[in-house]
């Protein structure tokens, strides 16, 4: 597939097999590459959001590899961009936005109104919902890696990734004159191969996740953990400009139910009124999954031994109740609680549960 997204996808999903690179997520379902470019101008990157978005689910990531102007803005500086990623975000998909070159800081930038519309510490400040990333310089020095001096930089932006010596699909510098499906380069850098590495670290988090959980992460959770500096690997603390931290998958990938529960406020919750988890009391392996009810829960969450209203009435009407040979009324005691991982308090409206167990399909934005 020629043409300048070639390396894009060869960072994110290169085959693992004996040719080649190997991307960071060889075995997606599907990636698939919306365009912005009509034919005559190149300007249509709301367009081609908003047209793949009707193929994608909760979960998935959506990459805009875009830079705007002379100035090389991040693709969110644009309005109707700006407007396209919100409501890709709004619906649970992840989007990552590389940050753009120039070497500017994006702290200091004011759209035509003069709102600094992409410094956090501002009251203009407007969050799209994607993780922007910044690129570095690939050689590591004291655990860290240096900015590159070419990325943007400031407080908007979430992560950074490799801008320099990226090996990958395309180009050809390192296969002269070979055919396109054995075509490959050294060279690919900046913004544009910061972001595919993030995207790869994206795709396989949500994996994890959705693996150990049953449900994925949504865009705000996903943003929280890559850009966790407990498990990202920091920039230079030297460095002027700042550019976040690179996902380590590594540290992420043992701890990924931690993560849900003390970083994202995910709790295991046991509801009667759903039971999507209750209280299982038994003897025999044959009634461990059977469903009980448990006693209700005092200020602090826990029980409180009052015995529920209309428990007595249940108990008189299941014979199963009664032949357990306990005192009638008294409160049950759970061996084993089944759990569902489920949100707490803020969190409860923007996680996004899934039903299909299935690796998740990736959309990337290119010219």
């Amino acid at each position: 597939m020629p043409g300048p997204y070639e390396p894009v996808l060869g960072e994110i999903a290169a085959d693992d097999n004996t040719r080649g690179v190997v991307g960071v997520a060889p075995s997606l379902a599907s990636l698939r590459v919306t365009s912005y470019f009509d034919g005559v101008t190149a300007v249509h990157v709301a367009d081609a959001a908003i047209a793949a978005l009707p193929t994608m689910n909760a979960g998935d990531v959506l990459l805009m590899e875009v830079q705007r102007g002379s100035a090389l803005l991040p693709t969110e500086t644009d309005p109707a961009d700006f407007d396209a990623i919100r409501l890709a975000s709004a619906r649970g998909m992840i989007v990552v936005a590389a940050a753009g070159n120039g070497g500017s800081d994006l702290d200091a930038w004011t759209d035509v109104g003069g709102f600094f519309r992409l410094n956090r510490g501002q009251p203009d400040f407007r969050d799209s919902g994607a993780v922007m990333v910044g690129a570095a310089l690939s050689g590591v020095v004291g655990g860290s890696h240096t900015r590159r001096s070419s990325s943007k930089f400031g407080s908007r932006i979430d992560c950074y990734g490799w801008g320099t010596n990226v090996t990958t699909t395309g180009y050809g510098d390192l296969t002269p004159g070979a055919p396109i499906d054995q075509s490959y380069t050294a060279v690919f850098n900046g913004t544009s191969s910061a972001a595919p590495i993030v995207v790869g670290a994206a795709v396989l988090t949500q994996s994890m996740y959705l693996a150990a959980t049953g449900t994925r992460l949504s865009p705000g959770q996903m943003r929280a953990i890559l850009s966790d500096p407990a498990t990202g690997t920091p920039q230079s603390a030297v460095d002027v400009g700042n550019i976040g931290v690179m996902p380590n998958v590594r540290r992420v990938m043992p701890n990924v139910r931690r993560i849900g529960e003390e970083v994202l406020g995910l709790v295991p919750t046991c509801t009667c009124a759903t039971r999507l988890a209750t209280a299982v009391r038994s003897r025999t392996p044959a009634r461990s999954a059977r469903a009980r009810r448990h006693r209700p829960a005092d200020a602090r969450g826990q029980p409180d031994g009052r015995v529920r209203r209309g428990q007595r009435h249940r108990e008189r009407r299941d014979p199963w109740l009664r032949s357990r040979g306990r005192r009638r009324g008294a409160p049950l005691t759970a061996r084993r609680a089944p759990t569902v991982w489920l949100p707490c308090h803020a969190a409860r409206a923007s996680l996004t549960l899934a039903r299909r167990h299935a690796m998740v399909s990736w959309i990337v934005l290119s010219g």
